[in-house]
């Protein structure tokens, strides 16, 4: 019976993101994105109870605490897209948005180029020096670190404004220099990556370069069809690229201990070929972070003052504190130092019970509406569709951070900067303004 549950949830997923998909496609795959992190912890669960054992370090709980995981999963979704249909498919609008004042102003380009250059600088140097103690087995050396690892962290928001710089360009000279710029910052942030063994910023910094495309395309439907299939080319091609760079990342976490082990390390066909083994796909990251919740179930862990105070600290930035993943981690392995994540979904729970679907459904589902409705719903599509892109970038803070507060957090964390990059490269006012009808053009 069990076995059906994942099936039904699977075919509901489906049905409902093609409605979603033609109202929001940045909600469309932050949506996706949520259904992944429980699809693959239900199937290693069902199909791998072994290895299941072995990957988490999690004790692996009774039938009937899945089946409470999985409806409690099925209501969550459930109300998710209920909420969806109400406040997508009516167009609702929030009172204030950001606006773009097309008329160009002094141009900020070369403080635009220098910013990019020194954050650059910044990584390559902090790269260059702790390269042979930067690995997955210690990651402490980068994460210790909070310049690098803050420049790290937001490498999608620098990428994803190298790119609306591009798409904003049209002498042929300039084009040639942001992409020599792009690639060097590609570069750095993908061999930072491989060698600390990282793969949640690269998986966010994919969501939010195919949602930019994504939400792009959408609004050039009207224009030539020529130039949404090139764009529909480039994201397959990104997503190909990126996958790649996923399973080298995870195949060789323990293997890279210099920089000629990289390029070893990406062209192992074996890296390439275990995407094909169906229990290499279930184990992934993605694998770990809703059993946050399925602990919370099996335990009865309902601690809302300890949610209540987690989330006001985690909200201050550069202070010690002890997120709701860390206690949680603790419970499901307490002799171990390693993080499981925590699920969005888990916080409703841990606040209110069984009942805590509704809190869960209700912050996931509004903070994404917040977020789309305030920063991409000007007149200018690039800015609508870089801001689009950013919150693809902190996509995954959101669905594996879990807690309500990180749609707070990531205001200044990822949308202040993002916004101080696109006023340096666009030369445009960005300001707040009372909503009103918008065409776009």
């Amino acid at each position: 019976m069990e076995v059906l549950i994942p099936l039904e949830i699977t075919i509901f997923v489906i049905l409902s993101s093609c409605y979603i998909w033609k109202k929001s496609r940045t909600f469309f795959v932050c949506y996706i994105i949520l259904f992944l992190y429980t699809i693959f912890s239900q199937l290693g669960y069902l199909f791998y109870k072994d290895y299941y054992q072995l990957f988490t370090e999690i004790p692996y709980f009774s039938k009937e605490i899945f089946i409470q995981y999985s409806c409690y999963i099925s209501l969550s979704l459930l109300a998710i897209f209920t909420i969806f249909i109400f406040f997508y498919n009516k167009n609702k609008e929030i009172g204030v948005s950001l606006q773009i004042k097309n008329k160009e102003r002094k141009s900020k380009n070369l403080l635009y180029i220098s910013l990019i250059l020194l954050i650059n600088i910044v990584e390559i140097y902090f790269l260059v020096k702790n390269f042979n103690t930067l690995s997955y087995g210690n990651q402490a050396t980068l994460k210790s670190n909070k310049i690098w690892f803050y420049i790290f962290a937001i490498n999608g928001i620098t990428i994803l404004s190298l790119i609306a710089k591009f798409k904003m360009t049209r002498n042929i000279q300039t084009k040639i220099v942001y992409t020599i710029i792009l690639l060097i910052t590609l570069s750095t942030f993908l061999i930072t990556s491989i060698k600390a063994g990282q793969r949640i910023e690269m998986l966010g910094t994919l969501t939010g370069i195919a949602i930019f495309f994504l939400f792009y395309q959408k609004e050039m439907q009207k224009q030539q069809s020529k130039k949404r299939k090139r764009h529909l080319i480039f994201i397959s091609i990104t997503i190909i690229v990126i996958i790649g760079f996923f399973q080298a990342v995870r195949s060789n976490r323990e293997e890279i201990s210099n920089i000629n082990d990289v390029p070893l390390a990406l062209t192992k066909t074996e890296t390439y070929t275990r995407i094909l083994d169906p229990q290499d796909v279930i184990f992934q990251d993605w694998f770990a972070p809703s059993l946050s919740l399925a602990t919370s179930i099996e335990k009865n862990i309902i601690i809302p003052k300890t949610v209540i105070e987690s989330n006001i600290r985690v909200l201050i930035p550069f202070i010690d504190h002890k997120t709701l993943g860390e206690s949680i981690s603790r419970i499901i392995a307490p002799k171990s130092n390693q993080g499981f994540g925590y699920y969005i979904l888990t916080e409703g729970y841990n606040l209110m019970g069984f009942l805590g679907f509704i809190y869960s459904a209700i912050v996931f589902t509004f903070g994404i509406f917040l977020l789309e409705k305030f920063f991409s719903n000007t007149e200018n599509i690039i800015f609508n569709s870089y801001m689009a892109g950013i919150i693809g970038v902190a996509s995954l803070d959101i669905i594996r951070g879990g807690q309500i507060i990180i749609f707070f957090k990531i205001l200044y964390l990822y949308f202040l900067p993002a916004i101080i990059l696109f006023w340096l490269l666009s030369n445009k006012k960005i300001y707040i303004s009372k909503l009103k009808k918008t065409k776009i053009s």
